[in-house]
């Protein structure tokens, strides 16, 4: 039977929690993915996007949505994607009601910094008011941040 003494246990218990408390500590490392819908499915002219994500603290997650043959994408869902145990759900539009039938439409989503989230937000509080959505550049992933490792391709029914 081995003997210890209670100042070095104290001393082990001591750096178990200061490692402990390191790992948990460090800052999440950023990844987003879109679950569904998949690649080639066929949406209505609005429909559900759902996705995971491990997002850094101080990032923001987008969804967005393009048809395709445009330059300017479109956020989805009137602001951020809230990130619940690692799951994001946003309502999307798929262009306007003349968009006809096989139109497709790439989707994808972007983790960006406070700055980037405060202009977005501000791009959909003026179109809002205004009823006017001429659609906007999408935001690189800032240093910490990070966008899907692909798009999906979606056809309009």
């Amino acid at each position: 039977m081995k003997n210890y003494n209670i100042s070095s246990l104290g001393c082990i218990a001591f750096v178990n929690l200061v490692l402990i408390g390191s790992v948990y500590s460090q800052d999440t490392k950023c990844k987003i993915e879109i679950q569904f819908p998949t690649a080639g499915d066929k949406v209505g002219p609005n429909g559900q996007i759902r996705g995971t994500a491990s997002v850094p603290a101080g990032m923001h997650v987008w969804v967005f949505a393009q048809k395709d043959g445009q330059q300017v994408w479109w956020p989805q869902g009137g602001g951020e994607a809230p990130v619940k145990t690692e799951s994001w759900k946003r309502e999307a539009t798929y262009g306007t009601p003349s968009d006809v039938s096989g139109s497709e439409f790439r989707i994808t989503a972007v983790v960006v910094n406070q700055d980037q989230h405060n202009a977005l937000k501000n791009y959909v509080k003026e179109t809002m008011g205004t009823g006017q959505y001429p659609g906007t550049d999408l935001p690189s992933a800032p240093s910490g941040g990070c966008s899907v490792d692909k798009d999906v391709v979606v056809v309009k029914k």
